[in-house]
């Protein structure tokens, strides 16, 4: 299957099949496939209300035509929201914990966010690379299901909410 978009600045067609593409197709794509600035492409993605409904419309089209899916690391370095939470969980073996588990999903689903969930088995070390890694990953925030007892665990969270991470306990909300 191929996409076809007129590029409406010299009235060329582009032709561009997502499947075989080897990355999908990011904003520069779009912008190339439609004849405007990659910064054009981002505000109409984000549904600004600085650009007319039909240029909107046009990159959306191309968008969707293109296979375009954003990429939320990408987001992350610019300085935006990824719309993704580090879970934090001491094991996967309780009914309980995967039921919570299983209704944050639910509710980050509803809001727009992704979940990473790192199973840290009350081991202090895990702990610590399981924080490492979510903030690695460019996380907005962290929320566990249990309080770890390591003081430098511990230190390492409340250094982190001091520095503007959110950071919430299951019914307990920041250190």
């Amino acid at each position: 299957m191929t996409a076809v978009v007129k590029n409406m600045t010299n009235s060329t067609e582009v032709h561009i099949s997502p499947v075989f593409c080897k990355r999908a197709a990011g904003i520069k794509d779009i912008a190339k496939a439609v004849g405007v600035h990659p910064s054009t492409v981002s505000l109409a993605l984000r549904d600004s209300f600085r650009l007319s409904q039909s240029t909107k419309d046009r990159i959306v089209q191309a968008a969707a035509q293109l296979g375009y899916r954003p990429n939320y690391n990408a987001r992350g370095l610019a300085g935006q929201k990824t719309q993704t939470i580090g879970i934090m969980v001491p094991k996967l073996r309780d009914l309980y914990v995967i039921d919570v588990i299983a209704a944050q999903e639910k509710w980050l689903q509803s809001k727009g966010y992704a979940s990473l969930l790192t199973v840290t088995h009350k081991d202090p070390k895990s702990e610590r690379k399981a924080i490492s890694e979510l903030l690695g990953r460019g996380v907005d925030a962290i929320a566990m299901n249990y309080v770890p007892t390591d003081e430098n665990v511990l230190k390492e969270l409340q250094q982190l909410v001091s520095d503007g991470m959110p950071i919430s306990f299951l019914g307990i909300s920041n250190l």
